[in-house]
């Protein structure tokens, strides 16, 4: 799962959007159907979990430890837009894993506002302090995160791991802070990471996973490097 998937968006046409948004009813296969179908169609059948997975994905029914929250972008005769997260309440981050918007309904603003009305859910769930995405490093969503969300590039290796019919993929992992809360730091990021295999991928035993052993190196190893970037700096 990786959220980045979008064309830059440009400016909304003047006057009123001819589209809602609405948080998704999960109890309605055929709106799950639609939404499963619009992100392959946008994203590609290879860049998204199999249907199976992804009921189980945005069913508060799964965890209890996580909280999905989906927004749903929607006229009157289909849904153009989607963008699912979830909250991870053993570490306090919510997590967007997916968003698309409809080919011919992008450049009209659904992305930020979809984007606006999931973080306002996040923080109105208790103990989260940030949000946190997988984003490719060469992307305008990427930059766009660092430079004008106030968001960080975490410290260390990350990489989206083989799982639900996913492949493995090298990605970056960016947290935006919300309710004034701190940034994690490397060993809390570990954290963060174990806690996104385990109940995001669901991955049994996330010590055992390669991806994982991978990430956990590039946070350990004696002087790891502290490569947080904000505002197009590095520090270490």
């Amino acid at each position: 799962m990786f959220e980045d998937k979008m064309r830059q968006p440009k400016s909304s046409a003047t006057g009123a959007p001819d589209y809602i948004l609405r948080d998704l009813d999960e109890s309605r296969l055929e709106d799950v159907l639609e939404v499963y179908s619009l992100l392959q169609d946008a994203m590609g059948t290879d860049s998204v979990e199999d249907l199976r997975s992804f009921r189980r994905t945005v069913s508060p029914l799964t965890d209890p430890r996580v909280l999905p929250r989906v927004v749903v972008t929607s006229t009157e005769c289909e849904v153009i837009g989607v963008m699912v997260g979830a909250t991870l309440k053993n570490v306090g981050a919510g997590f967007i894993a997916y968003s698309a918007v409809q080919e011919a309904s992008r450049r009209r603003g659904i992305y930020v506002r979809m984007r606006s009305r999931l973080l306002k859910r996040f923080t109105q769930d208790h103990g989260v302090k940030y949000v946190v995405s997988e984003l490719d490093e060469g992307s305008w969503l990427f930059s766009k995160c660092i430079r004008d969300w106030n968001a960080v590039a975490l410290p260390g290796h990350y990489e989206q791991p083989e799982a639900q019919g996913l492949q493995a993929k090298t990605l970056r992992l960016v947290a935006q802070p919300v309710n004034n809360g701190i940034m994690p730091g490397p060993f809390e990021t570990l954290a963060l990471v174990r806690e996104i295999y385990e109940q995001i991928y669901r991955i049994k035993d996330a010590e055992g996973n390669e991806s994982y052993r991978r990430i956990s190196a590039s946070l350990t190893q004696s002087g790891p490097q502290y490569e947080i970037e904000r505002n197009g700096t590095n520090r270490k």
